[in-house]
């Protein structure tokens, strides 16, 4: 190639057969949510500092900008506290009033997400607390706000980034409970619950392994995903299509339950795959009709819930049975391993999305920042 690839971004390119950077993002999820508990402490003191703001305002992109959708919901039942997601560019080119007594918490895992960045700095002069959740230490993140909830991992070498997103959720998790403890909720269930994630998130990928290596192999023709979910999986199913973007180039498209049945659901076909998240609560029985319908059509349905069964499916991934607000940290881990699957068996570098083609290099580096 003509074009240099920036320094950041060689690491992606170390590796050029399995184990790839993005396989160990995966399995290293369980021991980066283990060391998001053990910062425990630190975010209790955080929260004593922060819960007696008005509102929460979620900033990010990407993944970072999902994990916010999937952390309103937690806010919202754990601590009572109206919460809003804002994808971080808009926030800052289409501004909603800023006003005093607000808490704003900004995602980049990189700590250097410029509109991130530009976003809190837009909150200058006002009294407000801001809460940065970044993986990197003395970034520019950091340093912008009162506050910072660190992971400990540091910066994933992979271009796609896959551990980050599930400890950026239990990071707003943790925040969230806390500050409902401060309102005498009740959180014990939801505490119980994270402690163990650890240990449950390592069952799910241990369980998968080979389902996702199988399930990769059947479908490495494939072209076209659709993944759907409601409530808090909304979320995953946008971190999903964008992970099956990234890591397989596939056409992938996600969509919340009830949008993909007001149009989405006609260009369905038959070769093409749906991934359901359908966990217990309020969209389960939807999911569930949904499921039904749509084999009308033929459309391998691959099914991710915590109930015990789904008529209809093609296939059927169980993941553990927590409150579904928690159920986010664990819908998404099968389809990364599955999106890794499904780029060995296409023969694709999971790592690097696509930039050792200097044309998609070329236009990479000339995306606006």
């Amino acid at each position: 190639m003509t074009i240099k690839v920036p320094e950041v971004m060689l690491p992606a390119f170390e590796r050029i057969s399995h184990p790839f950077h993005v396989w160990d993002g995966i399995i290293s999820t369980p021991e980066s949510l283990s060391s998001i508990l053990q910062e425990r402490l630190s975010i209790q003191k955080i929260a004593h500092e922060t819960s007696h703001r008005s509102n929460v305002h979620l900033l990010g992109c990407g993944s970072s900008y999902f994990s916010a959708i999937a952390g309103t919901y937690f806010f919202h039942e754990v601590a009572g506290i109206n919460a809003f997601a804002h994808q971080a560019w808009e926030f800052s080119a289409y501004p909603i009033p800023k006003r005093d007594n607000r808490l704003y918490i900004a995602i980049s895992h990189t700590g250097s997400t410029p509109v991130v960045l530009d976003s809190i700095n837009s909150l200058k002069g006002l009294d407000v607390s801001t809460i940065g959740l970044t993986d990197v230490e003395d970034s520019p993140l950091a340093e912008a706000t009162n506050h910072v909830i660190l992971g400990k991992e540091g910066r994933e070498p992979a271009i796609p980034k896959t551990r980050s997103y599930v400890v950026s959720l239990l990071k707003h998790y943790l925040l969230a409970i806390e500050m409902g403890a401060i309102k005498g909720f009740d959180v014990l269930k939801y505490k119980e619950a994270l402690e163990s994630s650890p240990k449950l998130a390592k069952v799910v990928i241990t369980e998968n392994d080979e389902f996702t290596k199988q399930l990769g192999s059947t479908f490495k023709d494939l072209s076209r995903v659709f993944v759907l979910g409601a409530g808090p999986n909304r979320a995953t199913a946008y971190e999903a299509s964008l992970k099956l973007k990234e890591i397989v180039h596939l056409s992938a498209s996600g969509w919340q339950l009830e949008e993909g049945m007001h149009g989405p659901w006609v260009s369905m076909k038959e070769n093409d795959l749906v991934i359901l998240i359908a966990t217990k609560g309020s969209s389960f029985e939807k999911a569930r009709k949904f499921v039904s319908a749509i084999k009308e059509i033929g459309t391998k349905v691959w099914v991710i819930t915590n109930a015990e069964s789904i008529e209809g499916a093609d296939y059927v991934t169980n993941i553990p049975d927590v409150p579904e607000n928690v159920t986010p940290l664990y819908t998404i881990l099968p389809i990364y391993q599955f999106a890794y699957q499904l780029a060995l068996a296409k023969g694709i570098h999971p790592d690097i999305m696509n930039l050792n083609n200097e044309s998609y290099l070329k236009t990479r580096l000339s995306l606006p920042r």
